[in-house]
């Protein structure tokens, strides 16, 4: 359209210029709202992540390597054991005693002795751990994660009678509490720190929102012919929506 021509269509349509200006504050605001929306929501899910739920996932994978190293040097142990009690009973009984007893000795008690002070001084205060982090860092959790809540305190009190109160065995079959009743706990913090952790990789970049609104609004001034507005808004470096890093 020709110069002369885009002025007579201004002149023939002067409320057309403050139309497209306010229309362009108007999806301006929108989309800045929505900016800042995402931007608190991406903040929120950081603060889940860094603050509770991958944290409290560590300290379950700390517990569990731990626990899994534990009996595969306890199952090395009883095999070499059972190898060196294989034929025992070729052996003379004078004999026998003393053999057996050397086997327990070298192979069977020193990891017994081992895996109970494991357990009493870094197994369970890491549970521990876990249940005062939870209750600390309670109010980042979802209301699906604090629903396990009472099952860990469960499972910590029932340890703590069994170590400080030497409850009865029978007793302690009636109310025994299972770490596989901690399973679904684990599988949760798992599933939510996956899920974070991959709701803040595929955040959109602000910036994106912004450019594409410019090229948007560019657009629709040089379908209406408004070319010295164009000129205007885009050497307007100061301007907001302009002066910003795509």
């Amino acid at each position: 359209m020709p110069y002369t021509t885009h002025n007579r269509y201004m002149a023939d349509n002067p409320w057309l210029a403050p139309l497209t200006g306010f229309l362009g504050v108007l999806v301006g605001a929108y989309l800045t709202s929505r900016h800042q929306e995402k931007q608190r929501k991406l903040e929120w899910c950081q603060k889940q992540l860094q603050e509770f739920y991958a944290p409290l996932w560590a300290k379950r994978l700390e517990i569990q390597a731990l626990s899994e190293y534990r009996l595969k040097v306890s199952d090395a142990n009883s095999e070499s054991a059972a190898d060196l009690l294989t034929g025992i009973e070729e052996i003379p009984p004078e004999k026998m005693a003393k053999h057996s007893e050397r086997v327990i000795q070298t192979y069977l008690a020193p990891d017994n002795d081992y895996n109970d002070k494991q357990l009493r001084e870094i197994i369970l205060p890491a549970y521990r751990e876990m249940q005062l982090f939870f209750r600390q860092n309670l109010s980042y959790a979802e209301p699906s994660t604090i629903d396990h809540f009472i099952t860990l305190v469960t499972f910590n009190e029932q340890w703590k009678r069994f170590v400080e109160c030497d409850i009865p065995f029978d007793v302690g079959l009636k109310i025994r509490v299972s770490e596989d009743e901690l399973k679904p706990l684990y599988s949760h913090l798992r599933k939510k720190t996956l899920e974070l952790q991959d709701a803040i990789a595929h955040f959109e970049v602000p910036g994106s929102v912004h450019r594409r609104f410019r090229l948007a609004l560019v657009a629709t001034f040089n379908r209406l012919g408004n070319r010295e507005r164009i000129d205007s808004l885009t050497n307007d470096t100061s301007h907001p929506l302009i002066n910003r890093k795509t």
